[in-house]
């Protein structure tokens, strides 16, 4: 099933993304922070999560690796063991399919993968935009709760199908946005 998705400004219009329509922006939550670099969003019910995130720009990943290479700080950060992670799916995105980044998009990639999470399976998509004339990378990520073993085949096919099209239709409308 492909999500039905809208499109939705990011950092006071500096970005627009299409977002899934039944994800509500995580700062109209009261008492769920959301940092400065991040635009959130996310559904009570199901815990799904969509992260917009703004990095600096890591050196010691290569345009090839960066997108692995966030998806284990992302496990590291979750307390995630490295038997308790893996990558289902990863692809190069061509810059070229990109919307409106205006060719300054060194390289993106995405991957599929699964972490435990606090004893919870987690399927977890991420995209990296790698920007380094601006000394950024543009991480999306996109967790979904998969409750059994057989639900997350599901969930993860799901997530494959859409996340492409998150990520491929992020649009940097004022790259004033990085400094």
């Amino acid at each position: 099933m492909v999500l039905a998705l809208r499109s939705q400004g990011l950092f006071g219009g500096a970005m627009h993304a299409l977002v899934p329509q039944y994800l509500e922006d995580a700062t109209d939550t009261p008492g769920r922070e959301v940092p400065d670099n991040q635009e959130v969003f996310w559904c009570r019910k199901t815990a799904d999560c969509l992260i917009f995130e703004i990095l600096e720009y890591v050196e010691e990943a290569s345009d090839n690796d960066a997108c692995a290479w966030h998806f284990a700080e992302i496990a590291r950060l979750n307390d995630c063991a490295e038997t308790d992670r893996e990558i289902l799916h990863q692809q190069v995105m061509k810059p070229s399919d990109m919307h409106a980044t205006g060719g300054r998009v060194a390289s993106a990639s995405l991957l599929i993968g699964r972490q435990v999470v606090g004893g919870d399976r987690v399927a977890i998509a991420v995209a990296t935009l790698r920007l380094p004339d601006v000394g950024t990378d543009v991480l999306i990520t996109y967790n979904r709760p998969a409750p059994s073993i057989s639900g997350a085949s599901q969930i993860e096919q799901e997530l494959q199908e859409s996340f492409q099209r998150i990520a491929s239709a992020l649009t940097i409308k004022n790259w004033g946005l990085f400094g």
